[in-house]
């Protein structure tokens, strides 16, 4: 396999890898706003997505939405950006406690 090549199961994970993109992003990448957003998703999933203002991959219409309705609930989504301050605590943490060189412990 070339090193170009990305293995299937890294493949599998593109479009989780376009939600947490957008999720970073924040509440423009999240409606759709951003076109940044919008090409990491069509490459994720290999589909063209709505270029209008108001339609987002993230927030699909629910069946019998009326244009009022969708229009109203997207307006009110927001991202308020814990999801990256969770992901600094989590990442830092696994450098919170000294590192000690020495030889490992034994198991007995």
């Amino acid at each position: 396999m070339s090193v170009w090549t990305d293995r299937p199961e890294f493949s599998a994970m593109y479009p989780d890898f376009a939600l947490v993109r957008d999720i970073l992003g924040g509440t423009r990448a999240l409606r759709g706003d951003s076109p940044t957003s919008r090409m990491s998703m069509q490459s994720a999933i290999g589909i063209n997505l709505p270029t209008r203002v108001g339609s987002s991959p993230w927030l699909p219409r629910h069946e019998g939405d009326s244009d009022e309705s969708y229009s109203h609930r997207w307006e009110r989504a927001r991202s308020s950006g814990t999801f990256a301050s969770t992901i600094d605590d989590i990442v830092g943490r696994a450098f919170s406690a000294s590192l000690r060189l020495g030889s490992a412990p034994t198991k007995k």
